[in-house]
C-alpha cells in the first residue's frame, strides 16, 4: 500500500466519529422537533374544544336573551385540532365536546335537543331554548 493511500484511509477512519456525531445530533433534534409538534397538536385540540363549547354557550347565552320567536342557524366546526369530536348536552345544561383523549365541559341554560358538529339550529319558543 503507498503512503498517499494509507494518508486517505487513515483520513476516512478518523472522519468516522464526526459522522457519527452529526447524525447522533440530527436524530436528537429530529426527537425534540417531533416533540414539540406533538405537543402543539395536543394543545391546538384541547384550545379548539374550548372553543366549540365556548361557540354554542354563546348561541345559547343570546337565545335566552331575546324574545319569543328567535330562529338562528350556525355552525360549529367539523373537526377539533384535526380529530374528530362528538358534542352532546348533559340534563339540559352540560355542554360536553370530547374527542378520543380530552373533553371540555360548560355549564350552560336550560335547553332541549342536541347539538352536532356543522349546521345547527337554534331556537326560542314559549319560553324553551330547542336546538336541532
Amino acid at each position: 500500500m503507498s503512503l498517499s493511500t494509507a494518508r486517505k484511509a487513515q483520513t476516512s477512519v478518523e472522519m468516522l466519529p464526526f459522522i457519527g456525531l452529526a447524525l447522533a445530533f440530527l436524530l436528537i433534534l429530529t426527537v425534540l422537533i417531533a416533540g414539540r409538534l406533538i405537543s402543539v397538536q395536543v394543545q391546538n385540540e384541547q384550545n379548539d374544544l374550548s372553543v366549540v363549547t365556548g361557540n354554542l354557550h354563546d348561541e345559547i347565552r343570546i337565545a335566552v336573551t331575546v324574545s319569543d320567536g328567535y330562529d338562528r342557524n350556525f355552525t360549529l366546526p367539523l373537526r377539533a385540532g384535526n380529530k374528530n369530536y362528538s358534542l352532546q348536552i348533559i340534563n339540559e345544561q352540560t355542554i360536553l365536546a370530547t374527542t378520543d383523549s380530552y373533553e371540555s365541559s360548560l355549564v350552560t341554560f336550560n335547553v332541549t335537543g342536541q347539538p352536532k358538529v356543522g349546521e345547527n339550529t337554534i331556537r326560542k319558543n314559549d319560553g324553551t331554548i330547542s336546538l336541532n
